[in-house]
């Protein structure tokens, strides 16, 4: 069962599972055409992870004719409709039906996040966190209500993620509401300063603070602390991550000059670069999360035992 949304080319064929919330299909086309599979750019931006390839199969083994991808007109960059794409290329199709859409990368990014949180398979909470920060980059002065109807994130945990990320977010007097009216913002509370308490779990030493933004220690800072570890600076793998690290912006106010200085003529490769590079760096942080939450797997359960 496959039931178009509105009239914006995105279908939700989960059937009951359903969409509270509304896609805005504005600059997706109403005509659908058959392209050649190759054409399609299937490289992932959306997703932590790679593709599902259980998804994957259960939609290639479907009988049930699928309802055609949406694309990034501009980049061919897929929308809406990874795991179809995925499906077909598995069949052996050179073709695949498609909606395009009409709009900036930022705007498709949006509209991305919307239709995976409508239907086929859900962005995981983790993937949900990474496009919110990444609508925060791209639109500073949405409030944290709207983005959390986009992302499908309570609006607490989106202002959480801002208050973590406030040294790369441009701070607005102001907010864009999800009613679409701008508000202007209440003046902060002065925080309670709190005193720092020691907490141990089972031989684990974990030290609890109240960090506020302001505080928080800018990128440079941070790679300086890493760079004087001795674990990292002796080893050649830690070497290889301090390099790494060492080659990234520490600041937005550095990509924002960089870009303005690039000549038009390398621009096409160099966007392509470095969307690359923040898949590897997203798929990177993914699997140190994977660590950290393995990490307190294993202390939580010695702390109540």
């Amino acid at each position: 069962m496959k039931e178009q949304i509105a009239d914006t080319g995105v279908f939700d064929y989960r059937g009951t599972l359903g969409c509270a919330i509304p896609i805005s299909g504005d600059g997706v086309s109403g005509e659908i055409v058959e392209i050649p599979i190759d054409a399609v750019e299937s490289s992932e931006f959306l997703r932590v992870r790679a593709v599902d390839s259980g998804h994957t199969q259960l939609l290639a083994q479907s009988l049930q004719t699928l309802p055609p991808i949406v694309v990034h007109r501009d980049s061919m960059h897929v929308i809406d409709g990874l795991h179809r794409l995925a499906a077909a290329r598995s069949k052996g199709l050179r073709t695949i039906p498609v909606r395009y859409f009409d709009g900036s990368a930022e705007a498709a990014f949006v509209l991305a996040v919307q239709s995976n949180i409508a239907h086929g398979l859900p962005l995981s909470l983790k993937d949900r966190k990474v496009a919110s920060l990444r609508i925060m980059l791209m639109y500073p002065t949405w409030s944290d209500r709207r983005i959390g109807v986009i992302t499908g994130l309570d609006h607490k945990t989106v202002g959480a993620i801002r208050r973590r990320a406030a040294g790369e977010i441009p701070q607005t007097p102001a907010r864009l509401g999800r009613d679409g009216r701008v508000r202007r913002l209440r003046e902060p509370a002065a925080p309670r300063a709190e005193t720092a308490r020691p907490r141990t779990l089972r031989g684990h030493a974990a030290v609890v603070r109240a960090v506020s933004p302001s505080t928080q220690p800018a990128a440079a800072t941070l790679i300086d602390r890493l760079r004087r570890d001795p674990s990292l600076r002796l080893s050649e793998t830690g070497r290889q991550l301090l390099r790494w690290l060492d080659a990234a912006p520490r600041t937005k106010a550095e990509s924002v000059e960089l870009a303005g200085q690039l000549p038009e003529h390398c621009l096409n490769l160099i966007h392509e670069m470095a969307r690359q590079n923040a898949q590897h760096w997203q798929g990177f942080a993914a699997m140190i999360g994977d660590r950290l939450d393995a990490r307190v797997g294993v202390i939580a359960p010695a702390a109540n035992s």
